[in-house]
């Protein structure tokens, strides 16, 4: 993955103690590929397999038949979503869909502009890596 991305990423790496011992944490983080609108995290698992991707801006995402980017109403991209997997919404401003491990979020969940915008998508190969969202 890093190369398909030109090693442009700053590493993010830590190990943190859980109840069963220490765990590590590998994330890159990538600013500013193509435009200054870009910045999204690639989260890796123990085995430095992808695990999550977290994405601030970007121009776009494609998923499914469906796009959108981060000047949409996040209750429309939800809705949209909602069409291939079932919703739980944690609380105003913040969408997961358990079937697709997504979470999407708006501006003012995380500390932006007190809006309905998306501020934040989140995919998953399973039980998310996130820290602290």
């Amino acid at each position: 993955m890093r190369a398909k991305l030109d090693n442009t990423h700053t590493e993010h790496n830590e190990d943190f103690w859980v109840d069963n011992g220490f765990v590590g944490y590998r994330r890159d983080i990538y600013d500013q590929l193509e435009s200054k609108n870009t910045y999204f995290f690639l989260n890796y698992d123990e085995n430095d397999l992808l695990a999550e991707v977290e994405v601030h801006k970007c121009k776009r995402i494609k998923l499914f038949d469906m796009e959108f980017n981060f000047t949409d109403e996040l209750d429309l991209i939800a809705d949209e979503i909602s069409h291939h997997s079932p919703v739980t919404e944690k609380e105003a401003g913040n969408y997961f869909f358990k079937g697709l491990n997504i979470c999407i979020m708006d501006e003012r969940r995380m500390g932006g502009e007190d809006n309905n915008i998306l501020g934040y998508f989140s995919c998953s190969a399973g039980k998310t890596q996130t820290k602290n969202i």
